[in-house]
């Protein structure tokens, strides 16, 4: 059995249009949205021992705030995840190391609804920001993962919980 977490990063700043798409950080609520999703998927028992992160400053400011509250799980970066595809997450799935059986990946739109839509046939619309999705796939090697071949079992995103924050 193998999990996959999917993140798609928080909100980010427009303030300057001077600064080049792949170093936009967060805005005040993507910083906020990004802790809190955190603490949430702490308190849901989310454990992933690995999270994989677009190269892009928004993305990886996401991932070490919601790694902050799973024990600072190791973040990995990979820049074929920056201005991706389906077939770059993909790739990228099917050379995961075989010692991790649930990861986490943190990435961007439209991608993150294309994946969700790929890998499961349960259909979303849009992943908002800072939405977190996880499938679970009934696989034993990362290379078997294939189209619907997994299950969506949680989806999740900030507005659901505006009563928490």
């Amino acid at each position: 059995m193998k999990f996959i977490t999917f993140v798609r990063h928080a909100k980010s700043s427009w303030d300057s249009f001077s600064i080049p798409d792949h170093d936009r950080p967060l805005n005040n609520r993507g910083q906020r949205d990004s802790v809190f999703m955190g603490k949430k998927l702490s308190s849901l028992g989310f454990k992933p021992q690995i999270i994989i992160c677009s190269s892009a400053k928004r993305a990886q400011l996401t991932a070490k705030n919601i790694a902050k509250s799973l024990s600072d799980t190791d973040i990995i970066i990979k820049e074929e995840l920056y201005d991706s595809y389906p077939a770059d997450y993909i790739k990228i799935i099917g050379e995961i190391d075989e010692k991790y059986s649930d990861v986490m990946m943190v990435g961007h739109n439209p991608t993150m609804t294309d994946i969700v839509n790929y890998f499961s046939p349960d259909i979303i619309y849009n992943v908002p920001t800072t939405g977190v999705f996880k499938i679970q796939f009934d696989v034993e090697k990362w290379i078997d993962i294939s189209f619907e071949s997994g299950k969506l079992i949680e989806f999740i995103y900030p507005k659901m919980f505006k009563h928490e924050y």
